[in-house]
């Protein structure tokens, strides 16, 4: 990428400082470094097994969640969004950003001139995902509403409690570290989505595929 050393033949030179193989996959290694407490190799075979096939069980009922949540937005009208939940999103936008920001040890104002963004192009992504997010946010609510949830709701509990469990402290550490309205936002989307889910009709893959080949 350096117009001085376009073209150019050049040698590089290089230390080697150590070669590493793979270890052998035994039941020593698997005591001594393997994640679980598992202790032969079969053992440890079924506990990866166990934990993929968990992580796109998780992953396919995240994926359908969505599919639900996206029907809802495009089959719903919003006639009109009020300016509260337009600058509720443009508060998390900057939030978010300053968030990036503070990440990398600068201010945001660094960060955008870094990444080459303007102030006119920021304005404009700013206004236009503020507006997404108020559209989402109203239909949560509107949705929320018309099936009389409330806190107390057993998806909503069920939700928080795996929140918790999932950082192992208390509902109260995890509110003074992330803020009772970011933890209630949260639940309370997840709690609609496993709502949403109780009226889906969920057709496996096969069925689908058989259906379209037959249309087809």
């Amino acid at each position: 990428w350096s117009e001085d050393m376009a073209g150019k033949e050049v040698v590089f030179t290089v230390t080697l400082n150590s070669i590493k193989r793979t270890p052998e996959l035994n039941d020593e290694w698997v005591v001594n470094y393997s994640d679980s407490d598992t202790k032969t190799v079969e053992e440890y075979r079924e506990y990866v097994l166990g934990q993929l096939t968990e992580y796109q069980k998780q992953s396919a009922e995240e994926s359908m969640q969505m599919e639900a949540w996206q029907y809802v937005v495009d089959n719903s009208t919003v006639n009109q969004i009020p300016q509260s939940y337009i600058t509720k999103g443009e508060e998390n936008f900057d939030a978010a950003n300053e968030a990036q920001a503070e990440y990398y040890g600068m201010t945001l104002d660094e960060l955008l001139e870094a990444y080459g963004i303007t102030e006119e192009y920021y304005a404009q992504q700013k206004s236009t995902t503020a507006v997404e997010a108020a559209k989402s946010n109203l239909l949560y609510d509107a949705v929320w509403a018309t099936e009389e949830m409330t806190t107390e709701s057993e998806e909503y509990q069920e939700v928080l409690n795996e929140l918790v469990d999932s950082y192992g402290v208390t509902l109260e550490e995890l509110e003074e570290q992330y803020g009772e309205d970011t933890i209630v936002t949260y639940c309370r989307a997840y709690a609609l989505l496993e709502r949403l889910m109780k009226y889906a009709d969920i057709v496996p893959a096969s069925e689908t595929a058989e259906t379209s080949e037959a249309s087809d």
